[in-house]
């Protein structure tokens, strides 16, 4: 079973490095896909009823559609000023919200 929760950090850093590097490179990065296996498995008591979920569920739910990160600039301005203001990106927006 793969959980969303710390390995998902991985996906999130490798496009958000490719949008921040084809800016500053003015040169389409396209990371692709990231996967990762592993034979171990991290489930919390706030997270395992929705790792059943994820589990049990033939389609793609909410939880499992990450937005795509449009500007990875605004992105880490959310991130910096993340108990001061409200977030603007879809990311962040999402983030938040699943994170409960």
């Amino acid at each position: 079973m793969f959980l969303h929760n710390d390995m998902g950090f991985f996906s999130v850093v490798t496009e958000l490095l490719a949008n921040l590097l084809t800016d500053d490179l003015k040169i389409k990065i396209s990371p692709g896909y990231v996967a990762m296996h592993s034979n171990f498995t991290q489930i919390y008591d706030k997270t395992a009823n929705i790792a059943d979920e994820i589990e049990e569920s033939s389609e793609i739910i909410d939880l499992q559609k990450m937005p795509i990160i449009e500007n990875g600039q605004d992105v880490l301005d959310d991130i910096y000023n993340l108990g001061s203001k409200s977030p603007k990106t879809k990311f962040m927006k999402w983030s938040i919200e699943n994170a409960k």
